[in-house]
C-alpha cells in the first residue's frame, strides 16, 4: 500500500492523562511504552499530560489503549480519535502546513 494512502486511512488517537506525567500518575516514557505495546499503534508521542499516536483503526485501538494505560498506573481524563486532514498529509510529506506554503507564493 502507498504510505501515503496508509497515513490517509489511519486514525490519531489523543488520550489526556489526569494528571501531570511527573505528578504520580507515571511517566512519559512508561507513558509511551504502554501505549506502543497496543496493537495496531505506532509513532507515539507522549509530552506534558497527552499521549498521541497513530492507530489502524480508532475504534478498535481506543479501549486497548485505555486499558494499557490504566493497568500502567495512569488514569484517562479524555480520548480523542480523528483522521488526519489533508493538511496533516501535506505536512508530514512537505514539512510544512498549507498556510505556510500559501503564504510564500503571494510574495
Amino acid at each position: 500500500m502507498n504510505h501515503s494512502v496508509a497515513f490517509f486511512e489511519s486514525a490519531l488517537l489523543m488520550v489526556t492523562i489526569g494528571s501531570a506525567f511527573g505528578g504520580g500518575g507515571g511517566s512519559e516514557g512508561a507513558a509511551e511504552s504502554a501505549v506502543s505495546g497496543v496493537p495496531g499503534v505506532r509513532e507515539v508521542l507522549a509530552d506534558g499530560r497527552g499521549v498521541r499516536a497513530r492507530v489502524n483503526e480508532g475504534a478498535t485501538a481506543v479501549p486497548a489503549v485505555l486499558a494499557a494505560l490504566e493497568s500502567n498506573g495512569m488514569s484517562v481524563a479524555s480520548v480523542t480519535v480523528s483522521r488526519p486532514s489533508l493538511d496533516d498529509v501535506y505536512l508530514r510529506h512537505t514539512g510544512r502546513a498549507f498556510s505556510d506554503a500559501d503564504g510564500e507564493g503571494i510574495r
